[in-house]
């Protein structure tokens, strides 16, 4: 409970890029290419602790719109 109370308080708080832990840990699994249960459990975790989906980066990315484009990615390469 201490640590999610810690977490809380840091979860939004951004680089020198505008990105995120929800952005790094987006853009980890889509650098890898595929979001295992390990990295949807740490989203999950995120999110319930309050990390914003819909902030934007320096680049005007959000987490979600990051996460939508692998998504799409992968069901292009499925389609193949």
């Amino acid at each position: 409970p201490e640590a999610k109370k810690m977490l809380r308080r840091f979860v939004n708080e951004y680089d020198n890029q505008g990105d995120t832990a929800l952005h790094w840990v987006v853009r980890t699994a889509c650098h890898q290419g595929k979001f295992t249960n390990e990295v949807r459990e740490i989203l999950q975790l995120l999110l319930q602790i309050g990390a914003n989906p819909l902030v934007h980066n320096n680049r005007n990315e959000t987490p979600l719109w990051l996460a939508n484009v692998q998504a799409d990615v992968n069901h292009s390469e499925d389609a193949k």
